[in-house]
């Protein structure tokens, strides 16, 4: 019997629940390069899931927010012409940055097509993603078996599938503003709170700065729009800081922290002193075994993301994709080793220029705007938004980390979605 994908709902969301599965476990997975290969080979998946789809179109603000983000991929593939191709990580970052527009595309055909059949699978598809990092992270904890490699002085960063703490941090804050997104009225609000007490353990174990900034409004918007119930929130605090408490006793983490309540101390303490100054010799930063000063982190990116506004005229173009290693190495002043922005904005600015840059603006200035004129229906795609924003400014390799933009296209999807009822969402102020 011939297999028609055309009219069959179930065929092409489980193919594109398949590739959102072994995006996340194959996003820097290391226990050699199985999973990432596989993540690699279901790419392609995503035109496939496009061709059958062909006949669907965009709605006006579908294409709206598409546009720029279509040029932005011509713009980028034009810097390969202008800078070459000068070794495989050039390559690499290509085949990343190309998926962008095309998951755009893919989960909107998707949603238009589907409707409520394709949201409500993907919500208890992000309740599972939720529980199954959890469960991995504890694992971590427990056994003291990490499945991806460390460096020797990260071993205890909790991180279940993810080399970076930080960006285990990042995918459960967007898989709980999905399923906040995406939550109606008949769903069970045990599980709900289930799912907000996994994401808040995991963001104030991992203590991410800028994630914990995020899931902190995105949480404060959720409660004061009378979604979730403030008894939930004291219960979630107290079972999270008497987990935290048990775990700090012999738990040790990263680098110089011993315990994991100290690594939380250390990382809040680098907020709030960007500046040594004229320190005490006993408050001066420390230095390692080469003789590399060793400062706060937070401040090391800022100093990254200064480079591009202190010299606007050497940035008007961009210097083509992996070009940080060479900017930051070029421009920057203090003995720092790390090579990396965190940040996906500043990133379009060393690839792609102001030019880059303007386009990703008018992309997230589209949406803002749309929100605003539609904020009955959309007061909580606001935050979402904003959030959004500060997310991409956590992985350590963004470009390679499409995953970060699933959980946002979604939203943007069911809200835009040209089939959607009338319904408000539940979550109002």
């Amino acid at each position: 019997m011939k297999l028609d994908l055309k009219h069959n709902n179930r065929y092409l969301i489980f193919i594109f629940l398949i590739f959102w599965f072994f995006t996340v476990i194959g996003s820097s997975l290391y226990i050699g390069s199985t999973m990432l290969s596989i993540r690699n080979i279901l790419f392609p998946v995503l035109f496939f899931i496009i061709y059958y789809l062909r006949n669907y179109k965009l709605n006006k603000s579908q294409l709206v927010f598409f546009i720029p983000l279509a040029a932005l991929f011509l713009y980028g593939s034009s810097t390969l012409f202008f800078h070459g191709i000068s070794d495989i990580e050039v390559i690499k970052d290509y085949f990343y940055f190309i998926y962008i527009p095309v998951l755009y595309y893919c989960i909107v055909l998707l949603s238009n097509k589907f409707d409520n059949d394709f949201f409500t699978t993907i919500k208890w598809f992000a309740h599972f993603l939720i529980y199954f990092l959890f469960a991995f992270t504890l694992f971590e904890f427990i056994t003291d078996i990490h499945l991806p490699v460390h460096a020797p002085n990260r071993f205890h960063i909790p991180s279940a599938f993810f080399t970076n703490a930080n960006d285990l941090s990042v995918i459960m804050i967007q898989l709980f503003m999905l399923i906040s997104v995406l939550k109606k009225k008949a769903d069970p609000q045990w599980l709900y709170t289930t799912a907000f007490l996994l994401t808040t353990f995991i963001v104030f174990v991992t203590l991410s700065r800028l994630a914990l900034v995020a899931f902190i409004v995105i949480s404060g918007f959720i409660f004061l729009s009378k979604s979730f119930r403030w008894k939930d929130l004291i219960i979630n605090v107290l079972i999270i800081a008497s987990t935290l408490i048990y775990l700090s006793t012999d738990l040790p983490t990263a680098m110089s922290s011993k315990t994991t309540v100290d690594r939380s101390k250390t990382r809040i303490h680098s907020m709030t002193h960007l500046d040594y100054g004229e320190a005490k010799d006993s408050e001066k930063p420390s230095l390692n075994t080469e003789g590399d000063t060793i400062v706060s982190s937070t401040k090391v990116r800022l100093d990254i993301y200064k480079i591009p506004f202190n010299n606007p005229k050497e940035f008007i173009f961009g210097y083509g994709f992996n070009s940080d290693k060479t900017i930051i190495q070029k421009y920057k002043t203090l003995p720092y080793k790390i090579v990396n922005s965190h940040s996906y904005f500043i990133q379009l600015i060393f690839y792609f220029g102001w030019i880059g840059f303007s386009l990703m603006i008018f992309f997230f200035g589209s949406l803002t705007v749309y929100g605003f004129l539609n904020f009955k229906q959309m007061s909580f795609f606001l935050p979402v938004l904003f959030v959004q924003v500060l997310l991409l400014n956590i992985p350590s390799s963004v470009m390679r980390f499409p995953l970060v933009w699933i959980p946002f296209f979604i939203a943007i999807a069911y809200y835009t979605n040209v089939r959607k009822k009338k319904e408000k969402p539940e979550l109002k102020v």
